[in-house]
């Protein structure tokens, strides 16, 4: 695992596709969000991760990074793709 900000600034990790994957982003999400938001909503948050880093995992047998932020009235705001050393660019040349 390893920690990085995306390009908006969001506090965004790493995970290996491994088994413990979904776990690890449990873990770290519920760090991030302690403190933030409570109750049900870091409940589904927590479920989201793990869906999404799980079906990273499973699905397309990739890392994943995935960013995690708190905006106003306590909106979460959750995102998850490939890492960017393994995002693929377009034909302009982005990725």
């Amino acid at each position: 695992m390893s920690a990085m900000e995306s390009a908006e600034g969001l506090p965004r990790f790493v995970l290996q596709p491994d088994s413990r994957s979904a776990g690890q982003a449990r873990r770290i999400t519920s760090d991030i969000l302690t403190g933030k938001v409570e109750g049900d909503t870091l409940h589904n948050v927590l479920l989201v991760v793990s869906e999404l880093v799980s079906n990273a995992v499973n699905h397309a047998g990739t890392s994943v990074a995935v960013g995690i932020s708190v905006g106003e009235e306590g909106l979460v705001r959750v995102e998850g793709g490939r890492p960017p050393h393994l995002a693929t660019p377009s034909p302009e040349g982005r990725a």
